[in-house]
């Protein structure tokens, strides 16, 4: 899984720290500090807690492409993977009240979870998020995503036995659009899994996964899943079954990068909102410029 190609040198790398200070949020700030200078879970919990609403949710713009301040089920799994990546437990606070408020946002008429509130409309927000209230929401494709990924969550701190619900949605999905495999991919690597249910999630996400993520790198400019995202660590489940792609793409981000230091968005509003955009591209390219050095970490690229 590690291989000999290029590597980020020491002045790209603080080139890359300088911009995470400069442009990220104290969020971004505070993980940097985590994961590259010394341990500081308490301050990265609570900088991920401002985030945090009274009713246990996730809001105020933690997925940068809606601003809304309100609690959003989406936002609320955004906020669960650091909370995961921290492997906080049951009991911690931040993670129980997330917990009862997806627990709580269960629609019986989606048998899921909306993604975010018809309320997005009234922030700014990317063209993708917009709610139409003359459509019903595709409901088969909400329980993939997020709902295989707050699944993936109740089970990962047993606060809801959502199992078989989660194995029937898989089981019944004919095709998985690559933003619900990676939904997937994070329930097959959650703990609380049964080996049964692991080894069958595994075998659907290995029958769709040449479909979903993109390897070829002229596409990689485009909007597309890359096979980093799918798999950001030697130990991620499809890590090894995509190696050559990988060490391809740790090659072209380290050739990718600004020279401000950043690595940015490969998307965009288009011409709707642009003051909204503004915002949200400085957050997402704090945010990947930081998820993309931790990733060259985990593959011993600097």
């Amino acid at each position: 899984i590690i291989g000999n190609g290029m590597k980020l040198g020491q002045d790209a790398f603080e080139r890359a720290h300088q911009f995470i200070l400069a442009n990220g949020r104290g969020l971004e700030r505070a993980l940097f500090r985590h994961h590259f200078e010394a341990p500081c879970e308490d301050e990265v919990v609570g900088e991920l807690a401002k985030f945090q609403n009274a009713d246990g949710g996730f809001g105020h713009a933690l997925e940068p492409d809606f601003r809304l301040p309100e609690s959003s089920v989406m936002a609320t799994t955004v906020g669960l993977q650091t909370a995961a990546s921290l492997q906080l437990d049951a009991a911690h606070p931040l993670v129980s009240r997330a917990l009862a408020y997806l627990a709580a946002a269960y629609d019986p008429s989606l048998d899921g979870w909306p993604a975010v509130p018809p309320s997005v409309n009234e922030h700014p927000h990317a063209p993708w998020w917009h709610q139409d209230p003359k459509r019903p929401p595709d409901a088969k494709a909400l329980q993939r995503n997020p709902g295989l990924e707050v699944a993936a969550y109740l089970i990962r701190w047993g606060h809801e036995d959502r199992e078989s619900w989660a194995r029937s949605v898989v089981t019944q999905t004919a095709e998985f659009e690559p933003h619900e495999l990676l939904c997937c991919i994070r329930l097959a690597e959650s703990p609380g899994l049964t080996q049964t249910s692991r080894e069958e999630l595994v075998g659907v996400i290995r029958r769709h996964a040449n479909q979903a993520i993109e390897t070829d790198s002229s596409q990689w400019d485009s909007y597309c899943i890359k096979p980093l995202a799918a798999a950001p660590s030697p130990q991620s489940l499809l890590a090894a079954e995509f190696d050559a792609a990988i060490q391809r793409q740790l090659d072209y981000e380290i050739a990718q990068q600004s020279a401000e230091g950043a690595w940015l968005p490969h998307w965009s509003w288009g011409d709707g909102d642009p003051a909204g955009w503004e915002l949200s591209k400085r957050d997402w390219s704090a945010q990947i410029t930081l998820e993309t050095l931790r990733t060259l970490a985990a593959f011993e690229r600097l």
